[in-house]
């Protein structure tokens, strides 16, 4: 999830100029729930990827809802390319200044990260330009672009390239990466709506952060990209017995977040390890590991609302185009958030 670019009031000058750490491993206990969580999915994901060849079929990709297959083909096309066109121009001419934020009891010394796109003067650059997708917005937009993609091309192949053979393989992996980023994409909606806006609203600080429009494209777009596609246009589905190669995702976002503590900053000795999300903070103590299986929690439930969503979309909601439309508009309505 990005954040707005205003500091919280536990980042004043006193908390500024305290010394800052060498290191912020995370905490043992911490680290064994992270480790239980990626044993247990690594053990149950071979079953989950053998379930999806039930559904790794053509015939899966090549459904449509309500319009012909070409226009949902050119649909999946058009969304991959709008998400997929914002991490590129991150990539390329991204500039963002967010200051760090940590909870009263962290240890971390709040600091200013510094996000440059490639082309970006004075300090773009290529590893500068490297960071600019490293939030979990991105990494869940990045993905869900993938996913449009490869649901487009399947069909696109299928029907057009009639002599062309589709990989068993390659059908596998989009329905991989489609059970994957749908739900993500709906959990950084959620938390961008029900917590991260409203928290700084109460505290009183500035939300222009969220307001940009390719942070409203990261943070609202992918939520509406997929309830469209399972109310409108394909109908995919993400089901309740895949759930174990889900959570993988979220995973190793979390350990990729602690092992990018002491690259945040382009000056690790004056500003010591740095988190762009105050919940990954690892020197709160027991409170880290609470975080963490919150967060586990709030995925869990993201996925099962997706779920329970695209089941009442395909298999219940009434009314033609019309109801799908209306269904869709509100659901979008209940994740999405344009203003204060």
């Amino acid at each position: 999830m990005s954040r707005s670019s205003s500091p919280s009031k536990n980042g004043g000058k006193g908390d500024v100029d305290k010394p800052a750490l060498t290191s912020a491993p995370p905490p043992w206990h911490t680290q064994l729930i992270v480790a239980l969580l990626l044993v247990y999915f690594l053990i149950h994901t071979p079953a989950a990827i053998k379930s999806m060849d039930e559904i790794a079929t053509v015939e899966t990709f090549s459904k449509t809802l309500f319009f012909s297959l070409d226009v949902v083909i050119f649909w999946r096309f058009a969304a991959a390319i709008l998400l997929l066109s914002v991490t590129t121009r991150n990539f390329l001419y991204g500039n963002l200044d967010l200051p760090t934020t940590y909870y009263p009891n962290s240890n971390l010394k709040p600091a200013i990260v510094k996000f440059r796109g490639l082309f970006v003067v004075p300090d773009g650059g290529l590893w500068h330009a490297l960071h600019m997708n490293t939030s979990f917005s991105a990494w869940s937009l990045s993905l869900l672009g993938f996913s449009f993609f490869l649901s487009g091309l399947i069909p696109l192949l299928a029907i057009h390239f009639e002599n062309t053979t589709i990989s068993k393989g390659l059908i596998r992996l989009a329905v991989l990466v489609w059970t994957m980023s749908a739900p993500s994409a709906f959990l950084v909606s959620l938390i961008v709506k029900y917590i991260l806006w409203p928290h700084n609203v109460a505290q009183g600080k500035c939300t222009d952060g969220f307001k940009k429009p390719f942070i409203l494209i990261m943070h609202n777009a992918n939520s509406i990209a997929a309830l469209t596609e399972v109310g409108l246009m394909g109908g995919l589905p993400c089901r309740f017995q895949d759930f174990a190669v889900a959570p993988m995702f979220g995973l190793v976002y979390i350990l990729f977040a602690w092992s990018m503590s002491h690259d945040w900053t382009n000056d690790f000795k004056r500003d010591g390890p740095q988190f762009i999300y105050p919940f990954f903070d690892t020197t709160l103590g027991s409170t880290c590991s609470i975080a963490i299986v919150a967060l586990f929690g709030c995925f869990v439930l993201s996925f099962c609302l997706f779920s329970f969503v695209e089941f009442i979309l395909t298999e219940y909601v009434g009314g033609g185009v019309v109801g799908h439309t209306i269904a869709v508009v509100l659901l979008s309505a209940s994740v999405c958030r344009f203003r204060d």
